[in-house]
């Protein structure tokens, strides 16, 4: 009887060697070709690479164009739709209360390093435009260090615009940008 229960420990104490063994090596393989560290956006088929789009920033376009303008936003796609938030302002404080709002982001277009963000404006210095669709386009030229400064659209402002389909911002803003004077804006095209 005390051989058998020998047996059982030992026969059981192997089982777990195997168990944790092929544990290991599953383990080991899942890590195998993957960068090290942990990167936000990582490269294509990274497995840290985001599986959504995004697209954020802040900054001025003083370009006369359009009027001169400040932008501060976020937007990100998700398994439940796209949120976010956008404020802006005019350059100058009071010049042009269309650009003085805020609203929540429910549509995000982004295609290599541009994005198209629109949403519903929800605070406005000018109350008729609480309601309305805004839609702007922005350009990702990478670290503004580098010397090619990232680029801000004009906007579209229309309570006839649907607020789900950025794809409309894509053909009537980029042919609007400008260059901005200040800040980084960053899209992330997700693989």
């Amino acid at each position: 009887m005390e051989g058998s229960t020998i047996t059982r420990f030992v026969a059981a104490a192997l089982v777990m060697v195997v168990v944790v063994a092929v544990a290991a090596v599953g383990i080991g393989a899942a890590g195998a070709g993957t960068t090290s560290g942990n990167s936000q956006y990582g490269a294509p088929g990274d497995q840290y690479a985001k599986p959504f789009d995004s697209a954020s920033g802040s900054g001025e376009r003083s370009a006369a164009s359009f009027a001169p303008r400040k932008i501060s936003f976020s937007a990100t796609s998700g398994p439940t739709g796209v949120s976010g938030y956008a404020r802006s302002l005019p350059a100058t404080p009071g010049a042009n209360p269309l650009l003085d709002f805020s609203g929540s982001v429910t549509c995000l277009l982004v295609q290599g390093n541009r994005a198209v963000v629109g949403g519903v404006i929800q605070k406005a210095q000018l109350a008729t435009s609480v309601g309305a669709t805004f839609m702007f386009a922005i350009e990702d030229n990478g670290n503004p260090s580098a010397g090619t400064a990232d680029r801000l659209s004009a906007y579209f402002i229309d309570p006839t615009l649907d607020p789900q389909d950025c794809t409309i911002g894509a053909a009537g803003l980029y042919p609007t940008f400008a260059s901005i004077t200040s800040g980084n804006f960053n899209a992330y095209d997700a693989p």
